[in-house]
């Protein structure tokens, strides 16, 4: 069953022959809410998020959604850091996991045992940059 009907912008062509079947999940960057439509732009749930989201989303197995969000808390913004939370939501958009880590990058993974996999920023060691060639001098 659909909550609502999507704007007519959203999709403004669908041909069946030519696309693969499933739906979108997408969370604009500018707001807090993350989307999931179906091939007609029909939306099918909306998540009402507490921050902004950073560079990564996935729907899990369970139909919770696992989303890397911005706090404004995160000191690496200009190397692309995806965000500060990672947070998976339930459905009805309660927080049932969060991990905090300022350093997070764009990319996590939640594995088959459960665990979440997910890449970070570390400073590289002075011995080491030293023997980095090339480069920008401070950064």
């Amino acid at each position: 069953m659909y909550m609502t009907k999507a704007p007519d912008d959203c999709v403004t062509r669908y041909d069946p022959t030519l696309a693969c079947g499933g739906y979108t999940l997408f969370a604009p960057h500018g707001g807090t809410d993350a989307w999931l439509i179906d091939m007609e732009g029909r939306i099918c749930h909306r998540w009402r998020l507490e921050n902004r989201p950073g560079s990564g989303i996935t729907l899990l197995p369970n139909g919770n959604l696992l989303i890397l969000s911005k706090t404004g808390k995160e000191p690496t913004t200009f190397l692309g850091t995806g965000g500060g939370e990672l947070h998976e939501v339930d459905w009805d958009g309660n927080v049932v996991w969060r991990h905090e880590d300022e350093y997070m990058h764009h990319d996590f993974k939640r594995l088959d045992n459960g665990n979440t996999l997910l890449n970070r920023h570390v400073l590289v060691p002075a011995e080491t940059a030293r023997k980095v060639r090339g480069g920008i001098p401070g950064t």
